[in-house]
This record gives structure tokens, C-alpha cells and sequence, in this order.
């Protein structure tokens, strides 16, 4: 008797060095516009204050991402996170549908470099890390698709031992 899979991991993505000072520069101007709208009432100044506000969320959004891997089964499903409460489902993938699994930049994969296709950049954005490329063919669809994802070790025997002549754990 087989027995059943389940594995998770969590991704978090690596901000750009600039990204804090752009955060503080836009923090220092949304205040200091803010209460120049309301101490002088200038109804152009409120109305910026808004516009800022509103850049700033989004701004903040896109500071703290993560993603999360769960193998469950045969099903790999991916997730991104925003300041770990927003969750939002990406993609979910069948080994079935899996082509093939293999570390970025080596043969397994180098078919499918510079080629247009549908992206997902699951990944930390740090150098330091080494990251697999995934690409699987959707149900009812002819094109393929592509995953970057920075999957641990358990992950990958996971979906190594659903798929091993997919799945190529080292260059």
C-alpha cells in the first residue's frame, strides 16, 4: 500500500535593496502633503494625499510576498502571499500535466529557454539560491506553460517519487 503525500514550503521573496528608501521617501511625503492639505485647506493637497495613500498601499503590497509549494499527492499547487494574510491561488499542476522538472540552465530544461512562454516566477530573487524550472502542459490546452520555483529538498522527492523519469534532481 502506496502511502499518501503531503509537503509544503514556504518562499519568501527578496526585496530590492531600494525598496525601503523608496518606502521611507514615500512615507515622508505622503505625510508632509497630508498636512499641508489640512492645516492650510487646500483642497488640491487633499486630494494628492489621497493619490498618495493609495500608491502607497499598493506599494506595500508588493513588499512582502511569499510563496508556498504544497505537494499533496500527485498535485502540486502554488500560492502567493501578501504580508502573510491576502492568499491567492496561482497555479496547480498534475504530475500528469509535468513535462518536466529540472535545476535552471541545465540540459533537461534548455529546450525551453528563450521560448514564449507563459511565465510564473515563483522564486526568491536571491542569487545565493539555486531555482528548478518546471514546465507542464494544462489540461485542454496546447501550449506549454513554465514554472520558476525554488523548491527544497522534500519537495522535490515528493514529486520525484510520483514522476522520477520527469523529475531531475541534480545537472
Amino acid at each position: 500500500m502506496e502511502q499518501s503525500i503531503f509537503v509544503e514550503q514556504i518562499v519568501a521573496r527578496k526585496n530590492p535593496p531600494f525598496t525601503k528608501a523608496t518606502l521611507g521617501v514615500m512615507i515622508v511625503l505622503t505625510v508632509f502633503v497630508g498636512l499641508n492639505g489640512i492645516l492650510l485647506l487646500q483642497p488640491v493637497a487633499l486630494v494628492l494625499f489621497l493619490a498618495l495613500l493609495a500608491m502607497l498601499y499598493f506599494m506595500f503590497l508588493q513588499v512582502n510576498i511569499e510563496y508556498e509549494y504544497s505537494v499533496t499527492e500527485d498535485v502540486l499547487d502554488i500560492d502567493v502571499i501578501r504580508w502573510k494574510r491576502k492568499r491567492k491561488h496561482l497555479v496547480s499542476m498534475s504530475m500528469d500535466s509535468v513535462v518536466v522538472i529540472a535545476p535552471a540552465r541545465t540540459d533537461p530544461v534548455s529546450a525551453y529557454v528563450g521560448r514564449k512562454l507563459k511565465t510564473y516566477d515563483c522564486t526568491s530573487h536571491d542569487a545565493d539560491h539555486e531555482y528548478y524550472t518546471l514546465v507542464f502542459k494544462p489540461q485542454g490546452e496546447t501550449v506549454e506553460q513554465k514554472v520558476l520555483f525554488e523548491p527544497d529538498e522534500t519537495v522535490i522527492d515528493a514529486l520525484w517519487r510520483k514522476a522520477p523519469s520527469k523529475v531531475h534532481k541534480q545537472a
